[in-house]
């Protein structure tokens, strides 16, 4: 039987927008990492430059500054770029625990309608079909009379229509697990 931890596993390697935002996730910590080196080499009085030549491309190269930041030393842009990494971890983790409790609902919903599937298939159906060939007997026999009859047959297409609504939804849980993991699951393996 499939488990929600191993599904969310395969959702954060298949599932677009957790791929997407665990990108942005790690774009941002990139963007920190680079802030943090540039802003040690500048208060190191080394500063990373880059200017444009007359031609087009950029020339880039270190360069050396006397001059001391007195108010800024890149405080500010480290905050706001650890914010913006903590705002796109609390993104990704919010999107993992959603995306785990939709799984878990799923794998619920697809366990239940299989019970009830099984439940009509094996015990139910049938059972209304042996009252069904009873009571065409009793009723060829003149034993039973014709409202008799047809209320065991609505029975027995009660039945077959249950059965039905429970197959529908059934897969429509596993469509639904499906799009959670973002591809394909073997349904073998949840039996």
């Amino acid at each position: 039987m499939l488990q929600t931890s191993e599904l969310l596993q395969l959702a954060q390697q298949h599932q677009p927008a957790l791929l997407l935002t665990g990108r942005e996730t790690q774009r941002s910590q990139h963007e920190l990492a680079s802030a943090v080196r540039r802003i040690n080499l500048r208060q190191s009085g080394l500063e990373l430059m880059s200017e444009r030549e007359s031609s087009g491309e950029h020339q880039r190269g270190l360069a050396l500054s006397l001059t001391v930041p007195i108010f800024d030393n890149g405080d500010t842009e480290l905050s706001a770029l650890q914010g913006r990494v903590q705002l796109s971890l609390n993104h990704h983790q919010q999107r993992l625990q959603q995306t785990g409790a939709l799984i878990q609902n799923a794998l619920s919903d697809i366990q239940s309608y299989r019970q009830r599937i099984d439940l009509l298939t094996e015990n139910e159906i049938p059972r209304y079909q042996r009252m069904m060939q009873l009571s065409v007997q009793e009723y060829n026999f003149m034993l039973r009379g014709t409202f008799e009859l047809l209320t065991v047959a609505d029975r027995v297409l009660d039945a077959r229509l249950r059965h039905i609504d429970a197959t529908e939804h059934y897969w429509r849980a596993w469509t639904t697990l499906e799009n959670l993991v973002g591809t394909h699951i073997q349904e073998s393996d949840n039996d």
